[in-house]
């Protein structure tokens, strides 16, 4: 679609800024998801409008549940939920290995009756394909039958080690790019590293990244019920968590004064 075409176009570029970042990626998600949605069923139902009745065709009460992988797939969950706003959320923590390339999980939260459920696992990259099929592998396991994963960009060989482990899941593309490059990263790529402050290189303990993976998911759902409070419980820990990864440097002095300020107002809040 020339949209899509267009805002990926914005978001590969190098001085593309993080606002822009995830305001593209909120309005690329939006426009799949008409594709995404294509198949739900429809049933025929009577209405009355305010001139006749007449009989009107609605979706069938399909259950959804949107999944993103942590991080990047949370940028695009908003995007979907403005078109199906009674899905559910669930979540799925990830992060690779940069030497090997493995995927790790590290967090897991599904509904409750995912089994009854349509799943559309969302993650803007699909570079190896390690972290989409070990998320799909969660969400089977998990009961779910009917799978679809949605990328913005993604290369052969990640469509390959999906389709290899799960013939049976769907991949939605907003673009297939060239190649990987020689440490596993899709050749031309996003510039997805806006998107959130921990970038893939960030070192931290498997329980940190753990209460992150919970700030993160925490920050999602206070965005989506615009309830102000979770949303800066959010942001102090993640600052917190900064501040121990940084003590000493002018970041980590830069945090605390914020995470200050930014506790104040919590407290007014509450």
């Amino acid at each position: 679609h020339p949209l899509i075409v267009h805002k990926l176009s914005i978001m590969r570029h190098k001085k593309t800024g993080s606002k822009d970042f995830r305001e593209l990626l909120n309005e690329i998600s939006m426009l799949m998801g008409y594709e995404l949605t294509r198949d739900l069923p429809l049933e025929e139902v009577n209405i009355e409008t305010p001139l006749t009745k007449m009989k009107a065709k609605m979706i069938s009460g399909k259950k959804l549940a949107i999944v993103p992988i942590l991080r990047a797939g949370l940028g695009m969950v908003d995007g979907l939920q403005r078109l199906i706003p009674v899905a559910k959320v669930g979540h799925i923590g990830m992060y690779r290995d940069e030497e090997t390339l493995i995927p790790h999980p590290y967090y897991c939260k599904l509904p409750k009756d995912i089994d009854e459920r349509d799943v559309i696992v969302l993650d803007p990259m699909l570079a190896t394909g390690g972290s989409a099929v070990a998320a799909i592998d969660y969400v089977k396991k998990a009961g779910a039958t009917n799978i679809k994963l949605v990328n913005l960009v993604g290369v052969q060989e990640g469509i390959d080690a999906v389709l290899s482990k799960h013939p049976d899941v769907d991949i939605y593309l907003a673009a297939k790019d060239e190649k990987l490059n020689e440490i596993g990263y899709i050749v031309p790529g996003l510039v997805i590293d806006c998107v959130f402050l921990l970038t893939r290189k960030t070192k931290l303990p498997l329980e940190v990244k753990m209460v992150i993976a919970n700030a993160l998911a925490g920050m999602s759902a206070s965005l989506t019920a615009n309830l102000i409070v979770f949303r800066l419980r959010g942001i102090v820990l993640l600052l917190y968590l900064l501040i121990s990864a940084t003590s000493g440097s002018l970041c980590g002095l830069l945090a605390q004064r914020v995470t200050a300020r930014l506790k104040c107002i919590f407290l007014q809040k509450g």
